[in-house]
């Protein structure tokens, strides 16, 4: 999770403007971490890609496009979800990107065969 964590900061940086607030949310079903950043945002259909492995969003080559990728595989590890929006949707400017984690009593017992 930290690692997650790292790299939703790393992504504010490098392309987003840097961040401006990280924000840990307790949900009735769980947590919820996320980086709001300063940069342009996602342009149109952009959300939808930004999680998908080498997706860089046209940026130059600072960028695999596998940070974002990361941060997804280890929310599902963990039973969890990632989501990427812009902060306004008319005329984009800052992004929020995170995931959620379910509370443990709701995660399923992979043990369990």
């Amino acid at each position: 999770l930290q690692r997650a964590l790292a790299n939703l900061l790393d992504n504010a940086t490098k392309h987003g403007g840097g961040p401006l607030a990280l924000r840990v949310r307790s949900e009735a079903a769980g947590v919820r971490l996320e980086v709001e950043d300063g940069g342009p945002g996602f342009a149109p259909g952009q959300t939808d890609q930004a999680f998908k492995p080498f997706y860089s969003a046209g940026h130059k080559a600072e960028s695999l496009g596998l940070g974002l990728h990361l941060v997804e595989r280890i929310a599902v590890a963990h039973h969890g979800q990632v989501f990427a929006r812009n902060v306004r949707e008319a005329a984009p400017r800052g992004a929020v990107v995170g995931f959620s984690l379910p509370l443990a009593a709701d995660v399923p017992d992979d043990r369990a065969g």
